[in-house]
């Protein structure tokens, strides 16, 4: 060992408080300083990278199709647009996009909150009066507030997949 370093505590420690080797916390990489600003560089560096594999991986359509490829995937979940406990569609057939885990927990109708209950229940009113395309347009004001364009793809397929279905006749009140 040299002299400009030391062991505190098990580790391998400098002068200036940097441990030599990188930790592994939580699957991803960080090294630990008292200012913990490395830590902070790489944790906004880790959530781009996310960003990126979000963009690329999310799609839109129905919750059948949708599921094919987030069978075994513990990264992603399915979000139905509008919830599926409110939807006049089968789950199966329901307007769906995948998100991130993460994000998913932050959508209006996720859970059983009271904030959440009353989403849901303004937008099965909104299905009721055979409006359905305000009920969904609900949903994605809520996702592109909360996280920008990140989900924008999945929701051009959304929305061409109930154009389908508009036009067969099975939402908006036609059915």
């Amino acid at each position: 060992m040299n002299n400009n370093s030391n062991l505190k505590n098990g580790k391998v420690t400098s002068q200036n408080g940097w441990e030599t080797q990188p930790r592994k916390k939580n699957g991803e990489f960080t090294y630990r300083h008292r200012s913990h600003l490395v830590e902070n560089v790489i944790k906004n560096l880790n959530a781009s990278l996310r960003d990126r594999e979000i963009r690329k991986f999310t799609r839109g359509g129905s919750y059948g199709y949708l599921r094919t490829f987030t069978a075994g995937n513990r990264h992603y979940e399915i979000h139905h647009m509008p919830a599926d406990s409110i939807s006049p569609l089968t789950r199966w057939k329901g307007p769906c996009i995948i998100m991130g885990k993460e994000d998913h927990k932050f959508t209006g109708s996720y859970g059983r909150s009271v904030r959440a209950q009353r989403y849901r229940r303004w937008q099965d009113k909104l299905i009721a009066e055979g409006r359905f395309d305000e009920a969904q347009l609900m949903d994605i004001k809520n996702i592109t507030r909360k996280f920008g364009d990140r989900y924008q793809k999945a929701i051009d397929e959304k929305l061409v997949y109930e154009a389908e279905l508009e036009k067969k006749g099975v939402i908006n009140g036609r059915a």
